[in-house]
C-alpha cells in the first residue's frame, strides 16, 4: 500500500498521546508486578495464619518480617510510581485542554495512598520484635 494513501488512512499521533500511550503500558506493567505483591501478602497472611493456629508456619517470624518489608518496599515504589504518572496524565490533560477534574483526583487519591504506604510500611519497620500482626495494622499491600 502506498504510503501516502496509509498516512490518510491512520492519523498522526501527537507527542503528548504517544507518552499516554507509554504510561498507560508501564501501568500495565505495573499492576503486574502488584498483582505478584499481593500473592506474597496473601501467602504472608497464610503464614500468620498458621502461626495463629499454632501449625507449622510458612516461614520464621524474621524471615516472614524481611519478606514484609520488601514486598512494601516494592509496594511503596509502585505507588510512587503511579503518583508521577498520575502527574504526567494531569499535565497530558491540560495540554489537550481537556477536563482535568478526575485527573485531579487521581493525583490526590494517588498521594494519599503513597501517604498510607509510606506509614505501613513505618510500622513494620519499627516492629522490630515482629508482634505486628494482621489484626494490628490494615494490610496496605491487598
Amino acid at each position: 500500500m502506498n504510503s501516502a494513501i496509509l498516512s490518510t488512512l491512520v492519523s498522526p499521533i501527537d507527542d503528548a498521546t504517544k507518552e499516554e500511550i507509554i504510561l498507560i503500558c508501564l501501568q500495565l506493567i505495573l499492576t503486574f508486578i502488584f498483582l505478584i505483591t499481593t500473592i506474597i501478602s496473601v501467602t504472608l497472611n497464610y503464614d500468620f495464619l498458621l502461626k495463629k493456629t499454632d501449625r507449622t508456619p510458612l516461614f520464621k517470624n524474621e524471615q516472614s518480617r524481611n519478606i514484609d518489608i520488601y514486598n512494601r518496599i516494592i509496594i511503596l515504589a509502585i505507588v510512587l510510581i503511579l503518583f508521577f504518572i498520575n502527574i504526567e496524565f494531569l499535565k497530558i490533560k491540560k495540554y489537550h485542554q481537556e477536563n482535568t477534574k478526575r485527573a485531579t483526583i487521581q493525583v490526590i487519591v494517588a498521594l494519599i495512598t503513597v501517604v498510607a504506604n509510606i506509614l505501613g510500611l513505618f510500622a513494620v519497620i519499627s516492629d522490630q520484635n515482629n508482634n505486628l500482626n494482621f489484626t494490628d495494622i490494615e494490610n496496605l499491600s491487598i
